[in-house]
């Protein structure tokens, strides 16, 4: 990833995360590395967020077992892996 790409998908992150109402404080900078660190694009990001999944660890455990954020968001069980999480 070229580094101006690299910037615009940081500056998109950050703009996900802070609007899924999720993270506060130092909580979003650590949030942030860890998703620019997963290389989950943006748009699924979002979709991960939707579905109140804030760990890019526990997307892609999701993910490996075949469930996807709609699945997720669907029988809203999101919230409850998410603060089993953190």
């Amino acid at each position: 990833m070229a580094a101006e790409d690299a910037a615009q998908h940081a500056r998109a992150l950050q703009q996900a995360l802070d609007h899924s109402g999720w993270f506060d404080g130092s909580w979003v900078q650590d949030a942030l590395y860890e998703w620019v660190e997963s290389r989950v694009p943006v748009a699924k990001v979002r979709a991960w967020l939707a579905a109140d999944i804030v760990s890019p660890y526990d997307a892609s455990a999701l993910r490996e077992l075949g469930i996807s954020a709609e699945q997720i968001r669907g029988g809203q069980l999101g919230e409850r892996v998410s603060v089993r999480s953190h």
